[in-house]
């Protein structure tokens, strides 16, 4: 593996964390079976994905330097 990424865009690490309170859910009684895990998983690094973007986006406005092809 010589790519990186971002903690918050792995899949395996919102699977995780899911599965995790997915183990606290059902010692406080209530049980998510396995497509809910997963779709719980979908949502959640959807959710990171978008939040992500508007980060992006809002750094990219308040920016005080132009993104250009050159060295400066």
């Amino acid at each position: 593996m010589t790519n990186t990424k971002p903690w918050w865009q792995s899949r395996t690490v919102w699977a995780a964390a899911v599965s995790l309170l997915a183990g606290l859910f059902h010692l406080a009684g209530l049980d998510l079976d396995a497509s809910l895990q997963d779709e719980l998983v979908t949502l959640v690094t959807a959710c990171a994905e978008i939040a992500a973007g508007i980060t992006a986006f809002i750094g990219r406005l308040k920016a005080d330097a132009r993104i250009g092809w050159r060295r400066a």
